[in-house]
């Protein structure tokens, strides 16, 4: 049942953190896919870059989402099986876990053009360093079975080339401490601790299974959803597990998200619904969705949650089976939608249709 459940979990992580970006200026004219040289012309102004918000989709189209008048704006295609995606601080490039190719690739935001191809040898998911300058990425070769060893990449964005690397076993999840100093790698039942020159410092018990790793941004809580149906919060500082939240045992928890202000962790459950976490009484309710929620992002003033949804007849008692279905490649059951929430207040402020499966939306820092 573990070797079944860890299966299912690991294919998860292919959509739950589905990430990416649509790159289609229309405001400048520019069309789809065309080839530019970046000039001061063609890149959009500084306030249009951090506006823009990127989602892939599972056809491997990418979209582009002005996050403020939460609108798609355009869409490119090319694309095989990506996953997550960052956006550097000055918004001109964006890092794309490019599943299919086996690589990130670097994509310029004025061009719409990959101008760089990391190889990784096979699938990874990442982090952005706090400043923008590494982008730490877990490899997945082992992704079907446990006691796997795996590598850990450190990618320099000001040369866009591998400059460590370290061996891991099992990871499935990594996230990075807001000071930069420590990487946090998800296992099977636990969470090994590194210092960003690979050397491991430690380890933490959370769930079984953690799908997804963040941190609230005064750096001492970690949250982690995990499949066996909980969301933990861990105090870094003495590794004490000091909540536990059970959204059910095949609510399949996929990805955990905190708000920049520190607030509030929201985790988008499997089973459809997302779960919002008070962190200063660490107490849930769960908000529905018309589908099963996937991911989870902010806006960088904590006011909007970009919430991405498969279509209205993904919902499924059974969260697991439901994931399981989903990565087959053989269920297609429509657009999905980025459903937009205001944090405050927590209702829907608008439902943005998109292709299908749609990957988290990923914002300029």
């Amino acid at each position: 049942m573990i070797g079944e459940t860890l299966s299912m979990r690991s294919f998860t992580r292919r959509f739950a953190a589905a990430a990416i970006l649509a790159l289609t200026w229309t405001s400048s004219g520019l069309l789809a896919g065309s080839a530019s040289a970046e000039t001061a012309t063609s890149c959009p102004p500084a306030s249009t870059l951090a506006s823009t918000g990127y989602s892939t989709t599972v056809s491997g189209d990418l979209y582009l989402l002005d996050i403020n008048r939460l609108k798609v704006t355009g869409t490119v295609p090319g694309f095989v099986g990506a996953a997550n995606g960052y956006v550097s601080r000055d918004g001109r490039s964006v890092y794309i876990d490019n599943w299919g190719a086996g690589a990130v690739q670097v994509l310029n935001a004025c061009t719409r053009q990959v101008t760089t191809t990391i190889n990784t040898n096979g699938r990874v998911l990442g982090v952005m360093s706090p400043d923008g300058r590494y982008l730490y990425e877990v490899g997945y070769q082992g992704l079907f079975e446990t006691g796997q060893d795996t590598t850990l990449y450190v990618i320099d964005t000001t040369t866009n080339a591998i400059v460590r690397t370290w061996p891991v076993k099992d990871a499935f999840a990594v996230t990075v401490s807001p000071d930069g100093r420590k990487l946090y790698v998800g296992g099977v039942n636990e969470v090994y601790v590194f210092d960003t020159a690979g050397h491991q410092l430690g380890t933490l018990s959370t769930g079984y299974l953690p799908e997804w790793l963040a941190i609230t941004p005064d750096g001492t809580t970690l949250v982690s959803s995990n499949y066996d149906g909980t969301a933990t919060l861990t105090r870094l500082a003495t590794g004490t597990r000091v909540a536990t939240i059970n959204y059910g045992e095949k609510s399949a928890p996929e990805y955990v998200t905190i708000t920049p202000d520190g607030t509030q962790a929201w985790v988008t459950l499997g089973i459809g619904g997302v779960g919002v976490i008070n962190l200063a009484t660490n107490t849930s309710k769960v908000l529905p969705t018309s589908g099963m929620a996937l991911t989870v992002s902010f806006s960088r003033d904590s006011q909007k949650a970009f919430v991405t949804e498969a279509g209205p007849n993904t919902v499924n008692t059974d969260g697991i089976a439901a994931s399981e279905r989903m990565v087959s490649g053989t269920w297609h059951p429509g657009p999905g939608n980025v459903r937009v929430f205001s944090v405050p207040t927590q209702r829907v402020l608008a439902t943005i249709t998109t292709g299908e499966f749609p990957g988290v939306v990923a914002i300029k820092p």
